[in-house]
């Protein structure tokens, strides 16, 4: 009876050596990030809004909401005074 691994002297190929090692480019790690944040929103939402109740879970939402419109409107108004005027953060 064996037990474990026992050398028997063959050579194991290496199966990686002419294969090309794909990864995400800037635009495909991008989406990947924000679908990863937003179906966490969708999963956790509901979620807070069961623990915290109804009424504090709408205010707290508003809260958000108004979080993310003043930072768009920061970064607008940050966008047009740079010398460039880039349409993206890239």
């Amino acid at each position: 009876m064996k037990l474990g691994y026992e050398d028997d002297g063959e050579e194991v190929p290496i199966l990686t050596k002419n294969v090309k090692v794909h990864g995400l480019s800037t635009f495909g790690g991008a989406l990947a990030i924000i679908s990863t944040i937003l179906g966490g929103g969708i999963v956790g939402l509901p979620y807070a809004v069961y623990l915290l109740g109804l009424p504090l879970g709408i205010v707290l939402n508003l809260l958000v909401d108004y979080i993310s419109y003043e930072s768009g409107m920061m970064y607008m108004s940050l966008r047009s005074i740079m010398p460039n005027q880039p349409n993206s953060l890239y």
